[in-house]
């Protein structure tokens, strides 16, 4: 008789936050299968998860976008 073979499930990573049995904020990255499991881990870790969201970059320090200085014709020195 043929065995079936068992789906190998992806894991995702996730990015989280929350608070620690101390009260402090954490947050970091996890990888899981499913939302509800990565949560329940962060739970067995004392951790209360307040945010947990598939992270697409799998990076956990998103770039900044910086904008470049604003320039006014009536910035100070202007007038003369």
């Amino acid at each position: 008789m043929a065995e079936k073979a068992k789906a190998v499930k992806k894991l995702d990573t996730y990015v989280w936050e929350g608070t620690n049995k101390q009260g402090a904020r954490v947050r970091g990255e996890l990888q899981g299968t499913t939302l509800t499991l990565v949560k329940a881990d962060l739970r067995r870790q004392g951790i209360n998860p307040t945010k947990v969201a598939k992270n697409p970059n799998h990076c956990l320090v998103r770039a900044k976008r910086r904008s470049p200085p604003r320039t006014s014709p009536y910035s100070a020195g202007s007038f003369r």
